[in-house]
């Protein structure tokens, strides 16, 4: 066990409002830090966290266990287990965010402070194991049989309770950041996870001058991604005037997982199978020359995922693009040749070269940006005042303060966070039939729909008797979502 204590930033708020970059003194001021910590504690009951303390201490933890077994003088095994995990603090991010246009100023230096509770963790912890078993079968053949599983996990976290996210301006007009606090916005349900398998069975026979390696592999790997941007809420005001008061935010962002999914997770599975051969020839004493084919059939696994048929109904040029399907599986064939040439004779120098196609493991959680971006597998709401009046409302629906979990009944209430489900998306599940326009109060419902890995009885129901014209306008107006085909139909 390794503890590095450490301070996630050196910047402090200002009593002046002066800032003083050299001395790592910002813009804000403390009494506005105050103003706005005793203000969500008192009508939200959320702790900030400190305004002049950022601890951030890293730990690294190491675990190694092995086990060697000399079965008899032919065979021997080997277990092996490793654990190990890394975890370190920082600040929330720099200036990214959704829905409007980013600052030019980070979140923390010289124009802008944040609060404790808003810095996030990133931890890994990987659990290898390993059997190794070597067998002398005579003095010209031997055989490794070699198991191997990892599980790696990267994960975020924060000491922060379930609280949106809010930047608040300067207050001049000028798109210049001020204040955080809240729930790191892009650390709820942030987390990618990594199981691999892997087995092969290898035999090695020399003869003469030939040394001649072959076997049989076989690989699985899962990804699974959660990454819930904006997923406890995301506020943005100009000021921290209009932010006390309860003025309409410029921004307003929420991510949710549909039919009520708190920890939605995109996920890629593939199977590979491989078999190989290799001749290690010494040609002279002075002169090696290694070749050897590789062939690999790497198989995917669809059912993680789910057509969006909104994107597949589009026509490019007579393709069309299948979020259902994984590529087609494919057989790989990769050659290779090199040489070791001992140029004078005595090992002092050597002249090495060789070719070949060669493949490493794919990065899967790119992958699982095709659910994700595909909307098959959480809904990103982003509100501004231009799309808003595109939909017929204004953002002073979000005056007030923050949004109550009031507006959403339970079945609509996909987050169970403090900022509700105001939104519902269009086309956010594919269809192959529209839903008919909704009046209030209605209900919807039929029979047991698969999303994703998920079977669920599909049931939308709205009893508001006398919605807000919020409501009514967002309901009625971009009611056009789109439901799976029953897996029983």
């Amino acid at each position: 066990l390794v503890k590095s204590p450490g301070t996630g930033t050196p910047w402090r708020a200002s009593e002046d409002g002066v800032g003083d970059a050299e001395a790592y003194k910002s813009y804000t001021t403390v009494a506005d830090m105050q103003r706005v910590q005793e203000h969500v504690a008192q009508k939200y009951g959320y702790n900030t966290g400190s305004y002049t303390k950022f601890p951030s201490d890293a730990d690294t933890k190491k675990l190694l266990a092995k086990i060697t077994w000399n079965i008899n003088d032919k065979n021997r095994l080997d277990v092996r287990y490793n654990y190990t995990t890394n975890s370190s603090w920082t600040m929330p991010n720099a200036s990214s965010m959704d829905g409007g246009t980013r600052s030019a100023f980070s979140r923390v230096g010289l124009y802008s402070m944040s609060f404790a509770n808003s810095m996030y963790s990133l931890e890994k912890n990987v659990h290898s194991f390993s059997v190794d078993l070597n067998t002398r079968i005579n003095n010209k053949l031997s055989n490794q049989m070699l198991a191997t599983f990892s599980k790696i996990d990267d994960l975020r976290g924060s000491n922060s309770s379930e609280f949106p996210f809010i930047d608040i301006q300067d207050g001049t007009g000028t798109n210049t950041q001020y204040m955080s606090l809240g729930y790191e916005l892009f650390t709820y349900n942030n987390a990618v996870h990594n199981n691999i398998f892997n087995i092969k069975d290898e035999l090695i026979y020399s003869v003469g001058r030939h040394k001649i390696t072959g076997g049989v592999t076989y690989e699985y790997q899962m990804a699974d991604n959660q990454y819930m941007r904006n997923g406890t809420g995301y506020y943005r005001y100009s000021s921290v005037d209009d932010f006390i008061n309860g003025a309409a935010p410029e921004v307003v962002c929420l991510t949710y997982g549909y039919g009520g999914e708190t920890e939605p997770a995109a996920r890629v599975t593939f199977n590979k199978a491989g078999i190989y051969a290799q001749d290690e020839w010494n040609a002279t004493q002075r002169f090696k020359l290694t070749y050897g084919l590789r062939l690999d059939g790497l198989f995917f696994v669809n059912s993680d995922l789910m057509t969006n048929q909104a994107i597949y109904d589009l026509d490019y040029n007579g393709r069309h693009i299948d979020t259902g399907k994984w590529p087609k599986a494919q057989i790989t064939a990769s050659p290779r040749i090199g040489f070791n040439w001992d140029i004078l004779g005595n090992k002092t120098l050597k002249l090495r070269g060789g070719t070949g196609l060669f493949a490493g493991r794919l990065p899967l959680v790119f992958f699982t940006n095709m659910p994700t971006n595909s909307g098959m597998v959480q809904y990103q709401a982003q509100i501004n005042s231009k799309n808003a009046s595109e939909r017929g409302f204004t953002m002073n629906e979000f005056a007030g303060g923050l949004v109550p979990t009031r507006m959403a009944s339970p079945p609509l209430q996909h987050s169970r966070r403090s900022s509700s489900v105001w939104v519902i998306p269009k086309t956010s599940l594919p269809s192959r039939a529209q839903c008919p326009q909704a009046s209030l109060p209605w209900t919807l419902s039929s029979r047991c729909l698969r999303y994703g890995r998920h079977p669920w009885p599909w049931t939308i129901s709205c009893p508001w008797t006398s919605p807000s014209p919020l409501q009514q306008r967002v309901l009625s107006t971009r009611w056009s979502m789109t439901l799976p085909s029953p897996t029983g139909a």
